[in-house]
């Protein structure tokens, strides 16, 4: 009976947020490629959006870029993430993760068919950005990353860059972009080393 009141009440929510979302529960629930680019989807729109995503036993593609939805959202895309093991491309560019990002990459280091992942412009300062070297590292199916326009500076650079060499024997990454990321910035007290 729990079951059947929450999912009523999923369903009522859906109701309010279907003009944004554009596409009805049932897609949600069986599409492989979904496209909610630019919907102005709040964290409370995309906590809804996830409890229909997550029963998406073939979504391949998301894309949720240009949403806004804070760090508040990050936990929902997560469970996407945990819930959708066929995901293989997502984009989360420009939607303010801030330090919800270190959310989405532990998500990513547990996830073991993700070949894909655009995070640019979401505020990535360095300790997320080192949160995601060692996403790169675990995440052996990883193929591309970009996490351009975030100022995580030279720490975070480093940091990727050192994840990257150590994992090199095992990795698949093929495409990094570190674009507009600082990483040539050295702030004070920081110290150039030679990466081994």
């Amino acid at each position: 009976m729990l079951r059947l009141s929450r999912s009523l009440c999923t369903s009522t929510a859906f109701e309010r947020i279907s003009s944004k979302v554009g596409m009805s529960a049932a897609e949600l629930q069986a599409k492989a490629c979904i496209n909610l680019r630019g919907r102005a989807l709040t964290a409370a729109d995309l906590s809804i959006v996830a409890a229909f995503l997550s029963q998406n036993d073939q979504l391949e593609q998301l894309d949720l870029a240009a949403n806004g939805f804070g760090v508040d959202g990050a936990e929902f895309v997560a469970t996407v993430m945990s819930s959708c093991a066929t995901l293989t491309s997502l984009h989360l560019d420009n939607n303010n993760l801030r330090g919800g990002s270190t959310i989405i990459s532990e998500a990513v280091a547990r996830h073991e068919g993700l070949r894909e992942l655009h995070m640019p412009a979401n505020v990535i300062g360095p300790a997320a950005a080192v949160s995601f070297a060692a996403a790169v590292t675990a995440c052996k199916s990883l193929e591309s990353l970009n996490l351009s326009s975030n100022a995580f500076g030279y720490k975070g650079g480093v940091a990727v860059a050192e994840a990257l060499a150590t994992s090199a024997a095992s990795s698949k990454l093929q495409s990094l972009s570190l674009t507009a990321c600082a990483v040539g910035m050295e702030s004070a007290g920081e110290r150039r080393r030679p990466l081994r």
